[in-house]
């Protein structure tokens, strides 16, 4: 009973977007008004796309190499 475990295809469509802006620089803030979620859900789409969907989130974003 109750709300099934997982991510919606949906979660999984934003959970892409929000790994790309996140890697981009973009700030956790703006993520949140871009895709219109919460910070909570920002952060768990955030460890879902690095493959650690129960663990706290440690990314590192991509440096800029060069500039």
């Amino acid at each position: 009973a109750g709300r099934p475990k997982g991510v919606s295809m949906e979660g999984k469509r934003q959970a892409f977007v929000v790994k790309g802006l996140y890697e981009n620089k973009t700030s956790i803030e703006d993520i949140c008004k871009q895709v219109g979620i919460s910070k909570a859900t920002v952060y768990k789409y955030l460890r879902l796309a690095n493959g650690q969907p129960n663990r706290p989130i440690f990314l590192k974003r991509n440096s800029m190499k060069g500039s």
